[in-house]
Order: C-alpha cells, then structure tokens, then sequence
C-alpha cells in the first residue's frame, strides 16, 4: 500500500483547507509570513512560493546518503537556513536561502550542541563528541576532557568562546527574549547577543 505525507493550509476564520505538498518522506518549514514553504523531497530541496503558486528547486545534493537539516527562518521571512551532510540530523556545511539565491558556509553543526541564530547568522556549538551508545558516553565522562562552547559569525568568520566545562553538554538555545542560554553540570547560564557581539569584535 502506497502512502503519502501531505501537507494542508487552513484559514482559521473559515472551513476552507488548500493542499500545498504530498509526497513521501516531506519535511518542510513555513516562513512567519505564511507565504513561502521550503521542503525536502529525497535528495532535492525546495520552495513553494505561495503568492506566485510556484516551486522552485534549490539545492540537489550528488550523493544518495547526503540529506538536509531544515534550521529556521528569521522573523521577517527573508532568510531560511539550512544544513546539508551525510548523517542524521548533522550537517558538514551551512546554507543561508535568500532573496531566491543559495549562500554555503563552511560550518559544520547539528546532533550535540548546535544552535542557530536565523537573524545575525550566529552559530553556537561545542566541541561535545556524539556518542553512540551508553559505553562511550560513559567513557566521555570519566575522561574528564575539557570541552568548549564557541559562538561563530557564520558570515565573518570570527569566533569567541563563550565557556570551558570538563565533559560537558551545553545544550545551546536562543530564547524568546534575545540571549542564548546554556547549560553547565546541569546549571542554567544565559548571555546577550549584545555581549556576544562584544565577544565577536
């Protein structure tokens, strides 16, 4: 039996409901403006223009085991980020979608401590390993290895470090109100992005 993903628009005010996309496997993100949908469809990434009713191809990828991570788009709808790489939920090089043209950055991220800021271009990452079973995370630990959480200017390329902590995973997210928070032997910490610019000077 053949199944499918679909994905539907709904006006709130009314019964009305629009099927946008249907295919297999579809992840997508809609911009804050609820005009444009980039999506995934196996090795290609896309995006419905809503008002024009088009789609248009962005990126695809030349290797069967490469695939995308979709990141965010910023508040105004004009930028959407994503990653591409060859393992789940990681990627080995960033893309920033804007104004119909696709930047690459050199930015490797995802999996353990990765957060990005859609509206400066700002990621935060750790030097954390992924480990895959219980054994090696264990073994992490005891190692006592010192790790560090860095914020990069995707688009400068300058870096500061932002924290130094023994086998540490930060769990880095941008919140609400504008700082990044993060985490230390289970401690909340919290820096503005105006001290991270400081930082990045």
């Amino acid at each position: 039996k053949t199944w499918s993903d679909q994905l539907w628009v709904k006006k709130l005010a009314s019964d009305n409901v629009e099927k946008l996309l249907e295919h297999q496997g579809m992840d997508f993100r809609a911009s804050p403006d609820g005009n444009m949908v980039v999506f995934t469809k196996g090795s290609t990434i896309s995006v419905l223009d809503r008002t024009l009713n088009s789609v248009k191809v962005l990126v695809i990828l030349k290797y069967v085991d490469e695939g995308f991570t979709l990141l965010a788009w910023s508040a105004d709808s004009s930028k959407f980020w994503f990653g591409a790489g060859d393992a789940i939920e990681t990627w080995s090089k960033l893309a920033l979608f804007k104004d119909g043209k696709v930047s690459w950055f050199p930015f490797a991220g995802g999996a353990v401590d990765s957060a990005l800021e859609p509206e400066q271009g700002w990621l935060a990452t750790s030097d954390t390993p992924f480990n895959y079973d219980v054994e090696s995370e264990e073994a992490f630990k005891k190692s006592k290895t010192m790790t560090k959480l860095e914020v990069v200017d995707v688009f400068t390329g300058k870096r500061a470090v932002l924290a130094e902590a023994e086998a540490n995973q930060y769990n880095p997210f941008w919140d609400s109100k504008g700082f990044l928070q993060y985490s230390i032997a289970g401690k909340i910490f919290k820096i503005s992005k105006s001290q991270i610019a400081e930082k990045l000077k």
